[in-house]
C-alpha cells in the first residue's frame, strides 16, 4: 500500500484527491485543520501548514504510520488580490506563509521519508504561475514563485531518484474563489479610482472551470505515472494559459488591458 500526504483536504481538490486515492488503495493521510473535516477513509492529520509543530507531528504521524512517504501533495493554498495601492500588506504576507512558505516547511519536513521511497513530490500550481493578472499580484506572484520552487526542488532531489512535478491547474469550481470574492468586496470601499474595474474582477473570479473531481483524476493518475513529466497543464484553460504566455509582452499586455478594462 503507497502512503501519501495531502495538505488542504478539507474541500475542494485537495478532499476530492484523497477520496480517489483511497479507492486506488493509497494509504491517505489528510491534513486539515479540523480533523473533524478529512474525508472518509483517510487518515486525519492536524496540519495548518503555517504552524511548525502541525507539520513536525504530521511527519511523525506518517513515519509512524508507514515509514516511508510514497507521495506528498502540496495543494493548500488561499488567493488574494486586488490594486496594489488598496492591498492589506499583512493578508498578502498571510497568503505567502500558506502558498510559499508553508510548500516550502512541509517538503522540508518529509524529504527524508520520501527518500526512503524514492517518492514524489506534486506541487499544485497555477495558471496564475505562467501569466500574471491585473489586480491579482499576490497570488500570481506566489504560484510564479511555487513554480520556481519546484524547479530547483526537481534538480536538487534527483540524485534520490525523488521527483518533483507541477500540476498547473485552471480555474477549478471550489469555495476558495468565494472567500477571494469576499476579500475583494472588503477592499471596496478603498478602491477609489479603480471601482470601474471592480465587476470586471468579480467576473473573472466566479467559481467556474474544471471539477475538483475531474482534476483530482488526473492529479492521482500523475502520482502512479512511472516516468512523469516535469509540468502537467490540467483543463483547456492552462493549456490557453501556456499559449498566451508565449506572446510578446507588449501584446499580452495590451490584450489583458482590453479585457479587465485596466
Amino acid at each position: 500500500m503507497k502512503c501519501v500526504l495531502i495538505t488542504g483536504c478539507s474541500t475542494g481538490i485537495g478532499r476530492a484527491l484523497a477520496q480517489v486515492l483511497v479507492k486506488r488503495g493509497w494509504r491517505v493521510f489528510a491534513g486539515v485543520r479540523d480533523l473533524s473535516h478529512a474525508p472518509a477513509g483517510t487518515t486525519a492529520v492536524l496540519l495548518d501548514v503555517t504552524n511548525p509543530e502541525h507539520i513536525r507531528a504530521a511527519r511523525e504521524t506518517v513515519e509512524a504510520g508507514c515509514g516511508r512517504l510514497d507521495a506528498l501533495v502540496n495543494n493548500a493554498g488561499i488567493p488574494y488580490g486586488g490594486p496594489v495601492e488598496c492591498l492589506d500588506l499583512d493578508r498578502v504576507r498571510q497568503l505567502y506563509e500558506v502558498n510559499v512558505f508553508g510548500v516550502l516547511a512541509v517538503t522540508k519536513e518529509c524529504i527524508p521519508l520520501l527518500r526512503a521511497a524514492q517518492g514524489r513530490v506534486l506541487n499544485i500550481g497555477s495558471v496564475s504561475g505562467l501569466v500574471s493578472m491585473p489586480f491579482l499580484s499576490p497570488y500570481s506572484s506566489s504560484k510564479f514563485a511555487l513554480a520556481a520552487i519546484t524547479d530547483s526542488m526537481r534538480m536538487e532531489l534527483a540524485g534520490w531518484k525523488i521527483t518533483v512535478v507541477c500540476a498547473v491547474l485552471g480555474q477549478v469550481r471550489t469555495a476558495v474563489w468565494e472567500k477571494a470574492i469576499r476579500a475583494l468586496e472588503e477592499l471596496t470601499p478603498l478602491a477609489g479610482s479603480y471601482s470601474a474595474h471592480l465587476p470586471t474582477i468579480r467576473e473573472a473570479l466566479q467559481p467556474r472551470g474544471e471539477s475538483p473531481e475531474r482534476v483530482a483524476r488526473v492529479v492521482a493518475q500523475i502520482l502512479e505515472t512511472r516516468r512523469p513529466r516535469t509540468r502537467y497543464l490540467i483543463g483547456l484553460q492552462s493549456i490557453g494559459g501556456y499559449l498566451f504566455s508565449l506572446l510578446p509582452g507588449k501584446a499580452r499586455d495590451w490584450l489583458i488591458r482590453l479585457a479587465f478594462g485596466a
